[in-house]
Parts: C-alpha cells; sequence; structure tokens
C-alpha cells in the first residue's frame, strides 16, 4: 500500500509540475529563448552562471563545473565552433544550447525551482536541474548524470539525446570525443539498397545496412579467420567454411554458388579460378568458376615447389589454357613476387621469375641469366630488351602501363613501348627518372631532379619545378589540378595554375598501422568524387579519421570528422569506401559504417555499429 501511494504520489507531482509548465506561460519569471539568443547558447538566454564549487540543487548533489575537462565536440562531422563537450568523473556533458539550435523548439526556465521546459519534436521534457530524474511525455526516465549550470550553459550527457529522434551520438573516451549527427527526415536512404557480407556468430550471411534483413546465409558453423578471400580485381569473393567454398559476386546478382573442395583453395587475380595443391598426390588443382571444370597440373607439382619464391602461401594469378597457350602465373602472397609458366603447342617458351603487365594481357617481362625479355602475347614473340645494360646490379624494369615499360641502369633510363618494341619508338630521359603517380586516364608522372614532368604515349611534357622532393602525384587530366605529396616535407599539396598551395600532412594520410605499401596507402587516400568536382583525402586528424573535400578549382575545403579512431586497428587497418552518388559514400570498417552525404553546405551523416560477434568483410551491392 505504502509502494501505491508513493507512486500515486509521484504521478500526481509529476502532472502537476507538467500543468505548472504550461501555466508558467505568461508569468514574469519564465524566461524564453528566441533564435539569437540560442545561437549564442542556452546559458545566456537563461541567464546562468557557472559555479566553481559543487553545488547542491534541489538537494542533489552534483559535478563541480570546476572539475569538466573540455573535449571535442563534432556535429555532422564539422568542429562546433564556440561550443565544446566536457568530461569528468568518466562522464561527458554536453550543451544544450548546441541542441535547441538545430530543432524548432520551445525552452521555458523556471528559476526559482531550477526547472527547464522543453517542447521539442513533440514531446514535452521536464529537466530538474542537479537531479537524474526527467520526465519525458509524462513518463519519469533517469539519465546516467544529473545536469547542471556550467561554462554559461546547461549540461546534460549525451544520453538525453535519446529522447530527440532527430538525434544520434557517439562518445569517445579516449582521445576524447562526442559526435552528434542529426539525421530526421533524411529520405534518401530509401534510394539505397547497400548489402554486406558479414561473419555473424560463426556463421556468414549478406544482409542489409542495419544487419536486420537476411538475404543469404551459410548453414555452416566452421568460419576461421582467413575464410574469406577477395579476388585481386574485386570482381567475386571466395567464402571458404571447412570443405565447402562460395563464390559470391560483388554485385550479388546470384545466389553464392557453393563448391566441395580442398580447404586450401585460393581466388585468382582476375576472380575466374580456383587454386590448391595437394601435397599427398603431389598434385595442383584448377577449378573454372565460369566452366565448373577441375583441371590437374600434376607434371607442374614439383616445377613449381622448386621455386624458392612460390614455396610457401602462393595464389594463381591467371590461368589460360586454350589455342595451344598455356600459361600459369602464380604469386606469392608474402613477396608478392611472380612465377611464370609460360607455353605454346607444349614447348617452354619461359618458365621462371616474371612481371606479367598490369592486367595480365599484354605481355610479361621475363629475366633468364640476367638478360631481360619481353614476351608479348600480340605474336607471342620474345624480344630482348635492348634498354637494359645486361648482367649489372643495376638494371631496372618496371611497367609503366599495359603499353610501356621503363628499363635502364643508374641514372639512364629508357621509356619502351610494347607495339612496336624497337629502337626508334624509344624515348630516353637524361637523368634518373622517378615514377610518381598517375593520372585518371593512364598519363604517367615522374620527375628528373625535382622537375615533375607528364608523359603521355611518347610525349613528354616539364609540369613545374618544385622546391621539394615529389613523392607522389595525382591528377584527373595532365593539364591539372593536382594533389601533390612529399614525405620529405611532410605534405600534401594542390598545384593549381602553378600555385602551390599545403593543404594537409604526408604524416597524416590513411596509413595502415604496420608498415605498409606507401602507393597502396596514397591510392587509398587520394582519390577524385565521382563528378570530378572534388579530391577527396582521407587523414587522421585530432585522433580520428577525416574526410577532406578540396574542390578541383582550388576554391574552399570541407572537412568531415567521423569517429572511427585514428590509433585503433580495427578501424585504420579495415577501412573501406564506396561512392554510392555524387555526393553520397559508404564508409565501413569490421565493427561500424557511415553514410555520408556532402550535398549540402553541412554534410549529413548516419551511423551504426555491429552487433556484438558481427563483422563486415564486404560492401557486395554496388562495390
Amino acid at each position: 500500500m505504502k509502494r501505491f501511494l508513493l507512486s500515486k504520489l509521484s504521478g500526481i507531482f509529476t502532472a502537476i509540475m507538467i500543468v505548472l509548465c504550461i501555466v508558467a506561460i505568461g508569468i514574469s519569471a519564465r524566461v524564453s529563448t528566441s533564435a539569437a539568443n540560442r545561437k549564442a547558447g542556452i546559458g545566456g538566454a537563461l541567464d546562468i552562471s557557472s559555479t566553481d564549487s559543487d553545488s547542491t540543487l534541489t538537494g542533489k548533489k552534483v559535478i563541480n563545473p570546476a572539475k569538466l575537462e573540455e573535449r571535442q565536440l563534432y556535429i555532422n562531422g564539422l568542429k562546433k565552433e564556440g561550443f565544446s563537450s566536457y568530461y569528468a568523473d568518466e562522464k561527458f556533458y554536453i550543451p544544450l544550447g548546441v541542441i535547441i539550435e538545430r530543432i524548432n523548439c520551445e525552452v521555458e526556465y523556471y528559476q526559482s525551482d531550477d526547472i527547464i521546459c522543453l517542447k521539442a519534436e513533440g514531446s514535452n521534457i521536464i529537466i530538474r536541474m542537479g537531479q537524474k530524474l526527467i520526465t519525458v511525455d509524462g513518463e519519469d526516465v533517469e539519465l546516467p548524470a544529473s545536469p547542471i549550470s556550467g561554462k554559461n550553459d546547461i549540461l546534460v550527457p549525451p544520453e538525453f539525446l535519446n529522447y530527440i529522434r532527430s538525434f544520434s551520438y557517439k562518445c569517445v573516451k579516449n582521445p576524447g570525443a562526442v559526435f552528434i549527427n542529426t539525421q530526421d527526415g533524411y529520405d534518401k536512404l530509401e534510394n539505397i539498397d547497400l548489402r554486406f557480407l558479414r561473419i555473424s556468430n560463426k556463421k556468414a550471411n549478406i544482409s542489409d545496412r542495419e544487419g536486420k534483413i537476411v538475404f543469404w546465409e551459410s548453414n555452416e558453423i566452421d568460419l576461421k579467420e582467413k575464410s574469406i578471400q577477395k579476388s585481386y580485381n574485386g570482381n567475386n569473393i571466395l567464402l571458404k567454411s571447412g570443405n565447402i567454398s562460395y563464390i559470391i559476386s560483388k554485385n550479388f546478382d546470384e545466389t553464392p554458388l557453393s563448391i566441395y573442395m580442398d580447404s586450401t583453395a585460393t581466388i585468382s587475380d582476375d576472380g575466374k579460378f580456383l587454386y590448391w595443391i595437394d601435397r599427398d598426390k603431389k598434385t595442383s588443382y584448377i577449378y573454372s568458376i565460369e566452366d565448373r571444370q577441375i583441371s590437374e597440373l600434376g607434371d607442374y607439382y614439383t616445377r613449381i615447389n622448386t621455386s624458392e619464391l612460390v614455396n610457401g602461401g602462393r595464389v594463381l594469378s591467371e590461368y589460360v589454357n586454350a589455342n595451344g597457350i598455356m600459361k600459369l602465373i602464380l604469386t606469392n602472397e608474402i613477396h608478392k613476387g611472380s612465377y611464370v609458366f609460360f607455353e605454346e603447342e607444349g614447348n617452354t617458351i619461359a618458365e621462371g621469375f616474371a612481371l606479367p603487365s598490369p592486367d595480365n594481357s599484354k605481355g610479361i617481362l621475363f629475366g633468364k641469366d640476367n638478360v631481360k625479355y619481353l614476351i608479348d602475347y600480340n605474336d607471342m614473340s620474345v624480344r630482348l630488351l635492348t634498354g637494359v645494360q645486361h648482367g649489372t646490379q643495376q638494371d631496372y624494369v618496371k611497367w609503366i602501363n599495359n603499353h610501356r615499360i621503363l628499363a635502364g641502369s643508374g641514372n639512364k633510363m629508357r621509356i619502351l613501348y610494347i607495339s612496336p618494341l624497337s629502337e626508334e619508338n624509344v624515348v630516353e630521359t637524361e637523368s634518373e627518372w622517378n615514377m610518381t603517380g598517375k593520372a585518371e586516364g593512364g598519363q604517367v608522372f615522374y620527375t628528373v631532379d625535382n622537375v615533375l614532368w607528364v608523359e603521355n604515349e611518347g610525349a613528354e611534357a616539364a609540369i613545374i619545378d618544385l622546391p621539394w622532393t615529389c613523392s607522389y602525384a595525382y591528377a584527373d587530366v595532365p593539364e591539372g589540378p593536382y594533389i601533390l605529396a612529399s614525405s620529405k616535407e611532410d605534405g600534401i599539396f594542390l598545384l593549381k595554375d602553378g600555385v602551390i598551395t599545403k593543404i594537409g600532412k604526408h604524416s597524416s594520410i590513411l596509413h595502415k598501422m604496420e608498415q605498409g605499401n606507401a602507393v597502396a596507402d596514397y591510392e587509398r587516400s587520394i582519390s577524385f568524387t565521382p563528378d570530378k568536382r572534388n579530391f577527396m583525402i582521407i587523414q587522421t586528424e585530432e585522433g580520428f579519421v577525416s574526410l577532406n573535400f578540396i574542390k578541383t578549382d582550388g576554391t574552399g575545403m570541407k572537412k568531415v570528422f567521423i569517429n572511427c579512431h585514428a590509433k585503433q586497428s580495427k578501424c585504420t587497418d579495415f577501412f573501406e569506401y564506396k561512392w554510392v552518388s555524387d555526393s553520397m559514400l559508404v564508409v565501413y570498417t569490421h565493427t561500424q559504417g557511415w553514410i555520408i552525404d556532402i550535398e549540402g553546405e553541412e554534410p549529413v551523416i548516419y551511423t551504426w555499429k555491429e552487433e556484438k560477434g558481427s563483422r563486415i568483410e564486404a560492401m557486395l551491392f554496388g562495390d
């Protein structure tokens, strides 16, 4: 009975407080916030002042504002100027003013009772200063910390946003920040069908953005850490579960193909074949995904395993066996070197270390007895590379693209053209030629004595004499503008109409946690938006990942932060993104994802976090 009476009294008290809030309209003690005051902070509107000592409001002990440590505050990925979040006693606080600034609401403050009545988005909320208990539409709920006055504002725990539907939040303790996103009324997501390959509770499935709608699921539970392998071109994904392998198309246009085969199978770079070996039978096998046929390569097993390069982990880069031509290229998983078997009508043309052309379609650079050769797929001819000083340790041979080869020794470099390969079709450089990158159209950037050059099918042009050594160059067209990187200067630069502007740090681009390939880091961190109106540079700043958009005309820069901890390997090692429109991209890691729209003046960010035991492996639809 006592508990019943207390409950009744509590309900009556709550009803009275709501009535008081309504009746108080027009009373002189009432203070309302205007749009102008909201931008200045609710504290200024309500004449709330900070205190430097522990306060007792309505009989409750609250945190001393002097103990609050200032932290970062981001709203829709933008650093909020004039506002901060705060941290004390392992709890975050955010200014109420930053909330009411962004929504259509009515605020009434009753100073004598330390009560704030907030009418926002159809909800009536009563805040009692110094008390964890708040009232939302007549229902009492408890916050993890009491609202307090401090820093010229009313400070509330971020969990308060749970009761205002247009907001979401994420708190990051180290390095310390609060991310707030406004999401109400965002209808663009209805037109985006996103599907992800996940490992969830030791099962694999293909599901929607939040993992609620499952389109396909494996019935196996024998999934290991290395159960998923993507083909180099990204067209297919190999999912291994025990002795069952699933071939999943990146576009998920059909039910995954299930195959019973050896658990050591790997997928080829072009996504067309599976390769594995049987050490007991001393035989290699190749499975054609398209034809669903198995080929046995017993004759090559011994020859393959005599090579130090391919002894151990290896993957199939390419396999061709048609019209009298047999081509088998294997690549070491660790050293990324290739070993080739090339035969015509049963006769061996080449066997040994090789450098296939970038898309494995034009030819192979092949070395034998310190002599460099080119096997041209156009006529199956074997040609000596005359641009190399054979037998020297300084020999240098490298593919520029499928049609051009860079060859030389020391500072004497030559650009060789495959078709035809002749002395009349060779470009020589006077000094050492350092390739620094490529334009979107396939043009190649290089430097000679810090002069940036562009080479395009035999035509060379000097771009600019740089004041520092260039590590990487990127552009849409040879005329620019360009994004340039210099490790020595620790800078990322925009080059436009001969003017160089520093726009970031080289050390801040998104590197993998372990020592990785520098070119791979550049390629995943520097790119164009689909409409080519902006460069996008991914960096780590202020402890988090930032996406920086710089207009290609050199005007304006937009910086968007996401709550991806820069020092956590689960964030930076596995970091993927895909544009789904000219203004919208999907960013995801193993454990969380973001949908970012940069179309408007202020970005809109939707975020989600994977449930415990769930891990994103790939984006399938539109990937």
